[in-house]
């Protein structure tokens, strides 16, 4: 009974998008991180490796790291909150798995080096984690891509504003934030987040992907079939809809 109940699941799961499949996987590695967090023994790898520091020895592992890393249940269920609603859209529409997951880690190191330069010119060594910085990217990235969307805040279901206006809205939020001062977010990683977002969905997405994203996976160890699988379905979502 429970091999065909497992078995279901499988299938359902499956079944899915490669956008839901691929957020699930990244909130579930968050979710094991989080609960490393809470083993004693593990204390003192996870502070290594898990958070980022310019005073840390190990300086470019963590800036990857410390993005599937939160201080608390509530900084994490916020991030995985804003992924789970931005990333499927963006990984079914724009990016693909491949691509998605390049961009993610990418993000999450520009984030952190934003986050570690900020803290080195003000002379602060405390360390920070969280996916606010890489989330922050795919948010004005996939913004970019569908300008005239319409968001809303969370608590505030009656107010509604265009995606372009998210966009500008954010940058300049923690471009003020950061110029005053203010120490309650890491600004800098926020805003080095937002800017790489915006870039790429501008310009990097032309210029490095799609001129040397085969030669990517051919770094990953992808096969000659796979890469041409994901070159079709790169080609489809470039090639604009037809309207009836």
């Amino acid at each position: 009974m429970r091999y065909k109940e497992t078995k279901n699941h499988f299938s359902k799961y499956r079944r899915l998008r490669d956008g839901v499949k691929c957020t699930f996987v990244l909130v579930g590695i968050n979710m094991l991180v989080m609960l490393m967090w809470g083993i004693k023994s593990c204390q003192l790898f996870m502070w290594r490796w898990f958070t980022n520091s310019f005073a840390s020895k190990a300086l470019c592992l963590p800036m990857v790291l410390s993005a599937f890393s939160h201080a608390n249940m509530l900084h994490l269920v916020l991030n995985m909150y804003v992924l789970n609603t931005f990333a499927p859209v963006s990984i079914d529409s724009f990016l693909g798995i491949e691509q998605f997951w390049a961009f993610y880690i990418t993000a999450a190191a520009v984030s952190s080096l934003a986050g570690i330069t900020h803290k080195y010119i003000i002379g602060t060594n405390r360390r920070a984690l969280g996916a606010s910085g890489a989330i922050m990217a795919l948010l004005v990235y996939t913004c970019m891509k569908l300008p005239d969307a319409r968001l809303k805040i969370v608590f505030v279901p009656h107010f509604d504003f265009s995606a372009r206006s998210a966009v500008s809205g954010m940058i300049a939020f923690d471009l003020i934030c950061l110029l005053l001062g203010f120490k309650m977010f890491d600004h800098a990683a926020h805003l080095g987040g937002s800017l790489f977002g915006l870039f790429y969905g501008m310009y990097g997405q032309h210029l490095i992907w799609k001129k040397y994203g085969d030669e990517i996976l051919k770094l990953c160890g992808l096969s000659a079939e796979k890469r041409r699988d994901v070159e079709r379905s790169r080609r489809s979502r470039s090639t604009p809809p037809r309207h009836s």
